[in-house]
Formats: C-alpha cells, structure tokens, sequence
C-alpha cells in the first residue's frame, strides 16, 4: 500500500483527518435536522466573563484578555509607534511604509494619530490592490484557461480593477456577491455589473487538439463552476453531492444539480455585449456619421 511509503507526518495528518470527520459525522448524527448543526446557524454576539485587567480597546481584545487569564498569562507590551506604523502598512497596503510616512506618524502626539493613519491607508488605492488580491485567490482569478491550449483571457485585467475598486469603494458585500453571481440579470444593468460576471468565467477549460468530446468539456466546466460558488460564498466543498448525498454537510445531490442547472442555462460570449444605452448612443452616433458621408458623396 502507498501509505508505507508515506513519512510519519502524512500518515500523522490522514490518521488525524479520518478522527476529525468522524467526530464531525458524529455530531451532524446527534442532530435531528443537520440544517441546525451550529456551523449553519447565524452568529450570536456574545460577551466572555468578567476579566481582572482592564486592558484593550474593543471587544475583540476582551476575548483575548479572558484567554489570557485563563492560562495564567499577561498581556505583551503595547507597540511603539514605530511597530504600529509598519504593521498597519503592511497590513493594509501589503507594503512598508516610507520613512518619512514614519517620522511624520512618531511625531504626531495628537489622540486621533492613529485613527487618521488608518483613514489615510484605506483611502489608498493601494488598499484595493492589497485586499483585492486576497478574493481574486478566493475565486480562482487568471489570465488564461489552462491545458494545451491555455487560452488568454485578454478582457480579465477589467474584473481585476472592478474587485480593486470595490474594496476602494467599501461596496457591500452582499451588492459585491450579487454583482458576481448575476449582475447581468439586475433591472438596469451597469457596465460593472456585466464586468462583475466575469467571476464565471475563471477557472480551467479543456480545450485542446485531442477533446472532440465538447459535452464533457462543457460539464467539467459547470462542475469546476458550481464547485467554486459553494467554496467562495458559502465557505463548504461541495463536490462530493455531485456523486452522492454529501456525507458531512446539509445538502443533497439534487441540490447540487440544482444549483448547477442556474449556469447550465448560460452560454459562454467572447465579446464584451454593452449595456442597450450605450448600443444606442453608438448607433445614433454611427447614422449620423453615414449622413455626412452620404451628404459628401451627394446622396
């Protein structure tokens, strides 16, 4: 069996792997309706005890200070100024800061110091750059389609500065889902929104000289689709229900296929089709032109 051939950490993490779904398993069987296990339910605020030190400035940091009570623990040292510049740059921008943003930031003794740095990194375009990078991992961004082929994209760079320009813009989130998923079925679509549904079209496509086969090209592509949605904006994998029901979370395989029939309707379009205003406008434009040029040719 390979699993001899395996070193000891390996074997370490699959040993560990099959506990943890079993337990997982486990306790989705202690539940009477698996839609109710506590991973599906809506987060509750709550508060931790009553802590000794008054220590840290949010809620957040009152988590920190019980965990740190209960091990026995004391709180580092704040940060000087100079670390809390560095890391709040590097943080938000994925850059160092300059020494002179340094300087100008160690000498401001004002309370607001700190609130002001923050404003002024987010409202950075480099902000977008840093934070945007980190979805377009999420949602498996690229500039061409893999296999022999590896067909470029030549259009992705427009989905790339529309996700740097949504975390500038601070869009919410739930707009920021929409617009990716079927921004081109809202009422009144925008140039962005038909931008945004590019997000369907990442991922590996099998195109090469020896795939005759265009239905199972086709199928590998809305399966690769259907996958990535339940990854990227329900944080679960859903590829096992392609097969079967799925064995640890809620869902069917008649959900799955479900869900994969929404983009089984769609077809794929190598040119970008403007919003109707804009089709209008570029006709108005285009008669007029053809006027002139009949009036010149004495038409």
């Amino acid at each position: 069996m390979i699993i001899f051939f395996m070193s000891r950490t390996p074997i370490a993490l699959l040993f560990a792997g099959c506990i943890a779904a079993t337990l997982l398993v486990d306790a989705l069987a202690e539940t009477e309706n698996p839609r109710e296990f506590w991973a599906f339910q809506k987060p509750v605020e709550t508060a931790p005890g009553n802590t000794q030190l008054d220590w840290g400035l949010n809620k957040i940091d009152a988590y920190i200070i019980a965990r740190l009570e209960e091990n026995g623990l004391n709180p580092s040292e704040p940060a000087s100024k100079r670390e809390l510049i560095r890391r709040a740059t590097f943080d938000l921008w994925g850059l160092p800061p300059t020494p002179e943003a340094v300087e100008a930031f160690v000498k401001d003794d004002s309370p607001e110091a700190y609130e002001r740095l923050i404003d002024r990194l987010l409202a950075s375009q480099h902000y977008g750059e840093k934070w945007g990078q980190l979805w377009l991992d999420v949602i498996r961004f690229s500039e061409s389609e893999g296999f022999e082929y590896d067909r470029h994209l030549p259009g992705a760079w427009r989905f790339r500065d529309y996700v740097i320009r949504s975390f500038n813009e601070d869009k919410p989130f739930d707009q920021f889902i929409t617009e990716q998923l079927a921004g081109d079925e809202k009422e009144s679509p925008t140039e962005d929104d038909y931008i945004s549904v590019g997000f369907h079209r990442f991922g590996p496509v099998r195109r090469n000289a020896g795939n005759p086969e265009i239905a199972l090209s086709r199928n590998e592509v809305l399966t690769e689709r259907t996958d990535i949605i339940g990854s990227a904006f329900l944080g679960i994998t859903m590829g096992c229900a392609r097969c079967h029901e799925h064995k640890l979370d809620p869902f069917s395989q008649k959900d799955y296929y479900s869900l994969q029939a929404f983009l089984g309707s769609t077809q794929e379009y190598n040119k970008f089709k403007a919003p109707q205003e804009v089709i209008d406008t570029w006709q108005a434009e285009t008669d007029a032109i053809q006027a002139e040029i009949d009036t010149l040719k004495g038409k």
